[in-house]
């Protein structure tokens, strides 16, 4: 018995000795997978201009920005414009108060320059809308 139990114990220890060569053997395989992985990304990000990039977003959003406005500026002189579609409504207003002053005919006139100037491209979508700010 003792024999039967030394042959198995041998077996098992010998079975032992090839699973962890073999396990080594893999885990250096998937480490040396790994470096190279990490070679090849690092060599592919060192041809990415990263800035460049950043700056042809930010362009493309100005001008995206500036178009969207150029088109809105646009649809208010065209024939289907119909007016502003704003409703004020003031519930803390009280029967016989006087309402608000609308807006007086030189600032709408002046409010139209600063959009024609948007519009004619002699002043940028940004620029017309602090100058709309400042009026009002």
């Amino acid at each position: 018995m003792d024999e039967q139990r030394e042959a198995h114990e041998g077996g098992f220890a010998q079975f032992r000795a090839e699973w962890e060569a073999e396990w080594a053997q893999l885990s250096a395989g998937l480490a040396e997978l790994g470096r190279r992985i990490a070679e090849q990304v690092a060599q592919a990000m060192a041809g990415i201009n990263f800035e460049a990039i950043g700056r042809e977003a930010a362009e493309a959003a100005r001008r995206a920005a500036e178009a969207s406005w150029t088109s809105t500026v646009g649809w208010r002189h065209s024939r289907a414009w119909r007016g502003p579609m704003h409703v004020h409504v003031d519930i803390g207003a009280r029967a016989g108060q006087e309402e608000p002053a609308a807006p007086s005919d030189s600032r709408a006139q002046e409010r139209m320059m600063v959009l024609n100037m948007v519009a004619e491209g002699k002043i940028t979508a940004e620029e017309g809308a602090r100058l709309l700010e400042a009026l009002g």
